[in-house]
C-alpha cells in the first residue's frame, strides 16, 4: 500500500473508499490498487488510477468514469513519463502525493543533476 503525505492521507482514504468500481471487477481488490495523485503544491486531487498487472490493464478515473487502457505495464508507464519529462512542471521535492507524482519528482531531480 502506498504511503501518502500527511497533508493528503485523509483525502486519499476518503476518495479510495468512495469511488465507484468498474462492473465485473472484485471491489476489494480494486480498491486496494487505487492510487490517488495529488498536486504537491495545492494538494488538489489530480486523478486516480489502478494498474492490474495480471491483465496489463490500467484504469484511470476521468470525469467520474474509469477509462481502461490495455497492454499497460509499470515499464511502459515509466517509459512514457521519461519520454515526456520535459512537459511536466518542476515540482517541489516532496513525497507522498502519488506514486507517479513521486516518480516524476525523482526523474526531474535526476535529470537536473545529470544522473
Amino acid at each position: 500500500m502506498y504511503d501518502y503525505n500527511d497533508y493528503v492521507v485523509d483525502r486519499a482514504n476518503q476518495t479510495i473508499g468512495s469511488l465507484s468500481v468498474p462492473e465485473g471487477i472484485d471491489e476489494s481488490l480494486f480498491r486496494k490498487g487505487i492510487v490517488c495523485e495529488f498536486n504537491p503544491i495545492t494538494s488538489d486531487l489530480l486523478y486516480a488510477w489502478v494498474l492490474d498487472k495480471q491483465t496489463e490493464t490500467m484504469y484511470i478515473l476521468y470525469d467520474g468514469d474509469w477509462i481502461t487502457y490495455d497492454g499497460m505495464s509499470a515499464e511502459r508507464i515509466a517509459g512514457w513519463c521519461f519520454r515526456n519529462l520535459s512537459k511536466f512542471p518542476d515540482l517541489p521535492e516532496v513525497s507522498g502525493f502519488g506514486l507517479i507524482t513521486d516518480q516524476l519528482v525523482q526523474m526531474k531531480r535526476m535529470n537536473r543533476i545529470g544522473v
